[in-house]
């Protein structure tokens, strides 16, 4: 088997099916897609809402730490609640998809030298999925994925509105892997607990919606799409130095076709500003449709 097969999540089984993980690379040893968090730690929107509650909001879920606990000590008990949780599921789960500008002669031109230079290689233009729904599950056992479904998200409908694939899946034009690689010693962290590897490694940034979500890279250290890619390091130096070698016209047109990748319009009956789109503050009153690089009307 080549091994390049083996970094799409191909495996190889022995014959009392043993699985050999030696040289599966940019997923952990059970093989469990974990796409959420920068380091890939959550296999589920739940898992990682789960963490940011205690995190950011220092709220500890009661399907964590129990009922009628407090561990923390601040005098409150059952912070967030399992249903409380669920609801969080399924809004997230749910959103609306980024979307792509309207493609034009430059934009092409632009994902033609994305692919070129390699960009495409790590930031995968679409994946593929074999269903149209997504089973959202509580408690989730991933021996058995299809337990526990307390809800399914059809993502063929509104907000999400995928494409069908024509083989019972979706087109998910996600620009990335799901797989974590090593940046290099510029963005590594420093993490006292994780190894020298696993503080190089960051999963790869999913780029849709890309132009409305700066500043950009794990930590906010690049204001600029440019930026960004200029700090590129580790597994993606080569690809930087190809970006980088440029003529001023292609580094342009490459980060045109980066500002085609933006956030869902915000519905007018949800926030104060109808036509405000991700954070970027600038309201756009343009349709957009999804983006055909192939195709520049």
């Amino acid at each position: 088997m080549d091994p390049a097969d083996l970094e799409n999540f191909d495996s190889v089984a022995d014959a009392i099916s043993q699985l050999d993980t030696s040289q599966i690379h940019g997923v952990d040893e059970d093989l469990i897609v974990k796409p959420f968090g920068r380091k890939g730690e959550f296999s589920t929107t739940r898992d990682f809402d789960i963490e940011a509650m205690q995190f950011h909001f220092g709220m500890q879920p009661v399907e964590i730490f129990g009922e009628n606990t407090d561990p923390d000590g601040d005098g409150v008990v059952n912070e967030i609640m399992v249903g409380e949780l669920s609801a969080l599921h399924v809004f997230v789960s749910s959103s609306a998809k980024p979307e792509q500008k309207a493609a034009t002669a430059a934009t092409v031109r632009g994902f033609n030298v994305f692919v070129d230079v390699g960009c495409a290689s790590c930031h995968v233009p679409q994946l593929q999925t074999i269903a149209e729904e997504l089973p959202l599950r509580f408690p989730m056992d991933h021996a058995d994925p299809q337990s526990n479904v307390y809800y399914r998200v059809d993502l063929t409908k509104k907000p999400a509105r995928f494409d069908k694939n024509g083989q019972g899946g979706l087109v998910v034009p996600l620009f990335a892997d799901l797989k974590r690689h090593d940046m290099g010693d510029g963005l590594a962290e420093t993490f006292a607990l994780a190894s020298e590897q696993r503080n190089r490694e960051f999963t790869t940034a999913r780029l849709w919606g890309i132009a409305d979500t700066g500043p950009y890279l794990h930590d906010g250290r690049a204001t600029t799409l440019s930026e960004a890619i200029l700090l590129h390091g580790g597994e993606a130096e080569q690809v930087r130095n190809e970006f980088a070698a440029l003529a001023d016209l292609q580094k342009e047109e490459l980060l045109g076709f980066l500002r085609t990748l933006v956030t869902p319009v915000e519905p007018p009956n949800r926030g104060s500003s109808p036509g405000v789109r991700g954070n970027s503050g600038v309201v756009r009153g343009t349709p957009l449709r999804s983006f055909n690089p192939s195709d520049p009307d």
